[in-house]
Formats: C-alpha cells, sequence, structure tokens
C-alpha cells in the first residue's frame, strides 16, 4: 500500500533551501541536464526582489513521504495575466517530481485549490513565473542539453500530466540551424533577395549602440510589446520586469549577436541571440563562486561556445507582410554563417504561429524540441 504524501507550504530557511536543491536530487545521473545557478534562482523566487512578485501571489509547496522531499511545485496567481486577458487564470510552476502520479498528484491538487481559493478558474502551467521566463514542459527533444534558459526535464513528466487529468493548452517549438547544413547556393540567392526587401521598404538593420543603452531598451520595449501583444499567453512586462531582465542580460549579450531594425526611422522588429552558455554553466554545479564567473568568461572568450539561441525575434504586426521576417532571419544565419558558432536554436514558436512556423522551415530550420503547456478546470 503507498505511503501517504504530506504536501505543505514552504516555511523557513530549511524548507526553502529544500525546495532550491530538489533538482539535484530529481536529475541524478540525468546526463543532458544542467544545474541552475542557484544565486539566480534564489533572486527569482525572492518576493521581495523579484519586480514579478509585485503583482502577482505565489506560493512554495513541498512534498513529503515520510520527512523526505519528493516533489515541489509554484502556485501562482499573475495579477498582470488575469487584467490583460480577462481570463480566471491560475498557474502552476518550478514543478519537479519523483516518478510517481501519486506525489505528482498531490502537488497539482495543491496548487489548484491555492489559485481556487484566490478566485481563479483553471490550473496551467509549467510556467515559472510566467511566458516572460521559462515556461513549458519538455515533451519531445529529449536527446540532447538544454539551450541556455530553456527547460528541461525527465521523459517521464509528460507522462505524470496526462495521469493527473492535465490536458495540452499549447505546444511550443524549437527549431536548430545547423552551419554545416547551409547550402552556399541558396544562401546567395537569398541575400540577393534581402537586399531587394531592405531597398523596397526602406529597412535598417543595426546592432545596438551599447554607449545609449537605456535608449536602445527602450526602443525594444516598445517592439516587444507590440510585436508580442496578441500571441497567445503574452503577458506584457511592467517597466520594473523589463529592467530587471536587461540588467540581468546585459552581462551577458555579445553586441554583434544582436539586431534592431527600423522602417524610415520607425521601430519594426529586433532579434535578440546569446551565446548558448549552458555549455559552460554545465561544469560550475549551479555554483557561480569561487570559479563559476571566470571559467564562464573564459569558455566565451576562449571561443568554446559552439551554439547560439534566438532568445527573440520580434516583428511590429504593422510591418509584418513586408518580409521583414525574412531579413532578420537571414541576419542572424550570417550571423551564424561569419562566426565560430556551429548551430543556432530558435525558440520558442507557439505551435500555430504559421507564419514564423513556415519562414525558419522554409530557411532549413529543422523542428528540435517541443514543449507543452497544459492545463484543467478547477
Amino acid at each position: 500500500m503507498p505511503m501517504a504524501v504530506d504536501v505543505s507550504p514552504v516555511a523557513g530557511q530549511r524548507d526553502h533551501d529544500a525546495f532550491l536543491r530538489l533538482p539535484w536530487q530529481i536529475y541524478r545521473g540525468h546526463a543532458h541536464w544542467v544545474p541552475p545557478i542557484l544565486d539566480h534562482q534564489r533572486a527569482l523566487l525572492d518576493r521581495t526582489r523579484h519586480p514579478f512578485h509585485q503583482h502577482a501571489e505565489v506560493e512554495y509547496v513541498l512534498a513529503r513521504r515520510r520527512g523526505a522531499v519528493v516533489g515541489r511545485i509554484a502556485a501562482i496567481v499573475n495579477g498582470q495575466h488575469v487584467r490583460y486577458h480577462g481570463e480566471p487564470a491560475g498557474f502552476f510552476g518550478f514543478f519537479e517530481c519523483v516518478d510517481d502520479a501519486e506525489v505528482a498528484a498531490a502537488l497539482l491538487d495543491a496548487a489548484g485549490r491555492w489559485v481556487a481559493d484566490r478566485g481563479m478558474e483553471l490550473l496551467r502551467g509549467p510556467m515559472s513565473f510566467s511566458t516572460n521566463e521559462e515556461c513549458g514542459m519538455l515533451v519531445e527533444g529529449f536527446t540532447s542539453p538544454p539551450i541556455f534558459m530553456a527547460p528541461y526535464n525527465p521523459p517521464s513528466y509528460p507522462s505524470l500530466m496526462d495521469r493527473c487529468g492535465m490536458e495540452k493548452a499549447k505546444d511550443l517549438y524549437a527549431y536548430s540551424f545547423s552551419r554545416q547544413a547551409l547550402d552556399p547556393a541558396r544562401y546567395q540567392q537569398a541575400k540577393r533577395l534581402v537586399a531587394q526587401i531592405i531597398e523596397r521598404h526602406g529597412i535598417t538593420v543595426r546592432p545596438p549602440d551599447m554607449q545609449r543603452f537605456h535608449d536602445e531598451l527602450a526602443l525594444i520595449r516598445e517592439v516587444y510589446q507590440r510585436a508580442w501583444g496578441k500571441n497567445w499567453g503574452f503577458v506584457p512586462m511592467t517597466a520594473a520586469e523589463f529592467d530587471h531582465q536587461a540588467a540581468q542580460l546585459k552581462s551577458l549579450i555579445v553586441p554583434e549577436l544582436v539586431r534592431v531594425a527600423t522602417v524610415a526611422g520607425d521601430p519594426a522588429a529586433f532579434t535578440l541571440l546569446v551565446p548558448n552558455y549552458n555549455e559552460a554553466i554545465k561544469h560550475i554545479n549551479g555554483r557561480l563562486w569561487p570559479f563559476g564567473i571566470p571559467f564562464m568568461l573564459a569558455c566565451h572568450y576562449l571561443r568554446r561556445i559552439r551554439g547560439l539561441r534566438v532568445l527573440a525575434l520580434g516583428v511590429v504586426p504593422e510591418h509584418q507582410r513586408r518580409g521583414i521576417d525574412t531579413v532578420m532571419i537571414f541576419d542572424l544565419y550570417s550571423r551564424l554563417v561569419h562566426s565560430h558558432y556551429q548551430w543556432c536554436e530558435i525558440g520558442w514558436v507557439l505551435e500555430d504561429n504559421a507564419r514564423m512556423n513556415n519562414t525558419i522551415r522554409a530557411w532549413g530550420g529543422t523542428l528540435s524540441k517541443r514543449y507543452r503547456i497544459y492545463q484543467r478546470m478547477l
């Protein structure tokens, strides 16, 4: 007979540490898992430090059997989502669990009760905390390591979701490009086409001016809000959230991997690529000190990182039918061709974003990972 599962909110430093460190237990023996940076996780979960908590309620929960921690979950009511979409949806995130449907059900039920008590009518996730951070559960693509700032989970998790009555809400796609797969003749043909599009529409594509970082940040935020505003699940970041994320990313950004596009001076699109820092992070076991940062920097500056991640590629609606998406994808492909990087992953893209999916596939992008957002009515 199975032993009872005890579920309780995180209370005190010992519980908080157990919540943070559970992944090291869950992923022991998983060759592809990349340990998260503990300092970054602490800051993200800290209700007094991360600006997400200014407009959201969050409860952290642990599951135990005979005193041993066997699972965790965060229950989330995101006021920004409720107001923006007019939808009484609560969320769960930071889900980790032993391969046991009883434990998973206890965690999801606890999160469901908590958000229902606050007026929510459905539970959706995983979102850690929203679509502006890590979201989705990996359901396809377990044979390669996760890209930087993307989720990873054991192959058992989707089955746990199914067994607990969670249903698919939306799939998110990630695509890979390989430098080796480039067709030089096709590249030159595309280069001529892109030149024609740029000339026809008066498009300017340039790197950001890091001396005017705050001005460039304002431009990128404008494109971000306009380009993603009507997407499923989008939640506008507050000014405090945007500034916080920008500050987190500033030291990781390589200016020549970022592009801003304007049409007659009007902000139209941007792409944000970053090196796949996971190639360095996996070696430091979640600790930045005393050797983590120097090791990461050495890996980057010694040109050991071979992958790129496209964190964002957005085009504002009024410019989407002018071929700017093609211009921006060609530009990022050029970054891959004219650098030491060997491959690139674009992700994620909504499964029903036909225009972007078709454009990426037309350029030779290969579907490499699929993530799923689940939900159930309460």
